[in-house]
């Protein structure tokens, strides 16, 4: 099948990153603090000559009006005294190696309570979510107490993720032109983004199209999209099996993102639904399932919620199909009718409001990882990925979470591929 326009570009663009990130990281794992430094002695070079040019550009007058010459001044000296002192040099680092320490303290209280919660559900193995908790506890705290010492060790990390990512993007480019049958050979584990920086895919593209909309340009983001609720053409006008539904908001945790899959139809979601069960902020309760007709669900969450969706429209095969549905049917199976607490009138919470105005149906789970809901790792994204993993998916990430925006930059990349099994991008908002 010929590329479409721009397909070539998109292979180099995934060819070209991946050397650099593997280039990067076999270097810092090989120089760790030797390398950091550099970076940090030729930035503040940048800076150096950058601010000189300002200084002798504001005096010559071609740049009058645009501020006092002090600015740069300062800037100038303020570099002088950094690249002159080793000590302050070296705090960059320092506080990059800080910064990798709390996010492997934020990975431990994850796999933590991970395991607790597969522990009082039974679900097993577990072993490995206590494993990842006592080493990346050991880890963090030894780096937050003695940053200097944990440097190098932390570097090493950071180069070998790079490799590992870069590895990652260029097996996207050489599968670029085949990845409906690559996808077809298995499941392949895939070094994904940083949690924190997954958060913030959603909340970016509702941005860019935000922009899009503000203006009157081509949609970066979802190129064929209409600009409101007409779902976009979909590559070669194949009819998409199944969707998925990225959700977004301005503001609040929901910028952070949901996903949701419809298929035949029918959106199933999953979430902390029940507010009487929520704990821990919210971010921990009991597991509830609901289905519920696709169109009345999409104005529904653009009318009562005012929220973007990102839908991503997903061929399959025969046999893709069948084990998509055996999926569903055994969530299904997991699970018994469920319906929220009756309340006062005004005291209506966001299940009332969804089984009012929709009809959807609502379910808890009786036994199984489903059956306590966990923000940041049995959660909305869990439950899709194990029904669209059967397809062949290789969004698995090796840590085992995944958050929103993982899955929108995965589907964002399969979508650029010209015999990718994600045939259409759309958003309702």
């Amino acid at each position: 099948m010929p590329s479409p326009s721009g397909t070539a570009t998109t292979a180099r663009v995934f060819l070209w990153r991946g050397v650099l990130s593997i280039t990067v990281g076999a270097l810092l794992m090989l120089f760790t603090t030797t390398l950091a430094e550099l970076v940090v002695r030729l930035f503040l070079l940048y800076l150096l000559l950058s601010s000189v040019v300002d200084v002798v550009l504001r005096l010559v007058g071609r740049r009058r009006g645009e501020g006092s010459v002090w600015g740069p001044l300062i800037r100038i000296a303020v570099v002088v005294v950094l690249g002159g002192l080793e000590f302050l040099s070296a705090i960059p680092v320092h506080l990059l190696v800080v910064l990798l320490g709390i996010y492997e303290l934020l990975m431990a209280f994850i796999n933590g309570v991970t395991w607790f919660i597969h522990r009082d559900n039974r679900v097993r193995p577990r072993w490995r979510y206590l494993f990842n908790t006592c080493w990346l506890t050991v880890l963090g705290v030894g780096t937050l107490l003695s940053p200097v010492a944990g440097t190098n060790l932390q570097l090493s990390l950071l180069g070998l993720y790079l490799v590992m990512r870069g590895v990652t993007d260029l097996r996207d480019a050489i599968t670029f032109d085949h990845e409906f049958e690559a996808r077809r050979r298995g499941r392949r584990n895939r070094v994904s983004l940083p949690i924190v920086v997954a958060a913030l895919v959603p909340r970016t593209a509702l941005r860019k199209l935000n922009e899009l909309l503000a203006g009157d340009e081509e949609d970066p983001v979802a190129e064929g999209a209409p600009r409101v609720q007409r779902h976009a053409p979909t590559r070669e006008d194949v009819t998409p099996d199944l969707e998925v539904f990225i959700h977004v908001t301005e503001s609040g945790f929901g910028a952070v993102g949901h996903v949701d899959l419809a298929y035949r139809g029918a959106v199933w979601s999953y979430g902390n639904y029940d507010d009487h069960s929520s704990r821990m902020f919210g971010m921990m309760g009991d597991g509830v399932l609901f289905t519920v007709e696709r169109d009345s669900y999409i104005e529904f969450c653009k009318r009562v919620s005012g929220k973007t969706l990102f839908g991503y429209g997903i061929v399959l095969d025969e046999a893709q199909r069948a084990a998509v549905e055996d999926q569903l049917d055994s969530i299904r199976e997991m699970t018994l009718p469920w319906a929220p607490t009756p309340v006062e009138p005004g005291k209506e919470t966001y299940a009332h409001d969804l089984v009012a105005q929709t009809g959807a149906q609502m379910f808890k789970f009786r036994s199984g990882r489903f059956r306590t809901y966990f923000v940041l790792s049995t959660n909305c994204v869990l439950l899709a990925d194990t029904v669209i993993g059967r397809t062949g998916s290789d969004i698995l990430n090796t840590s085992g979470f995944i958050a929103p925006g993982t899955y929108q930059d995965y589907l964002n990349r399969e979508f650029a591929k010209p015999g990718s099994f994600v045939v259409s991008r759309a958003a309702y908002q």
